[in-house]
């Protein structure tokens, strides 16, 4: 999916590990996703973040943060599934992306919490530079000789 300009990721109840599929697609091609994640499976390591993360919120908490995003009361009770998420989000933010979290009406869907990606400039730098390193010329450019 190298160099897909027009292609946009978008998922709703992406089971398990899809989520996780589409949104490695969507790094790979360095597209925007939108992601709606279901099924969360094989939470125990899932349990131990969402204890990390509510120690964490009980010392410090700031508005606009992933957890108020995504729906999370400030009370310090992650759920494991909110967990994985975050972490859903933070790599895309290691990947370049420039992320958010949203969430749908209940009455839609229960599984309300929407991830949203965008490649961010860095992430598009990083695009170029291997674009550079391939060898290709630009259309219309001369090599000497």
């Amino acid at each position: 999916v190298k160099n897909a300009t027009r292609v946009v990721f978008a998922s709703v109840h992406a089971c398990g590990d899809l989520s996780d599929a589409i949104l490695a697609l969507a790094v790979e091609a360095r597209a925007p996703v939108a992601l709606v994640p279901c099924c969360h499976r094989g939470l125990g390591s899932a349990r131990r973040l969402a204890k990390r993360l509510d120690d964490a919120m009980l010392r410090t908490r700031t508005d606009g943060d992933a957890l108020a995003a995504c729906g999370e009361e400030k009370k310090g009770n992650v759920s494991p599934s909110v967990a994985v998420d975050v972490a859903r989000l933070e790599t895309l933010r290691r990947a370049g992306y420039a992320v958010s979290a949203a969430t749908l009406p209940r009455e839609i869907t229960p599984q309300n919490r929407v991830i949203l990606g965008a490649c961010a400039s860095r992430c598009k730098a990083r695009e170029d530079d291997e674009n550079d390193d391939s060898g290709t010329e630009n259309p219309g450019t001369t090599s000497p000789g």
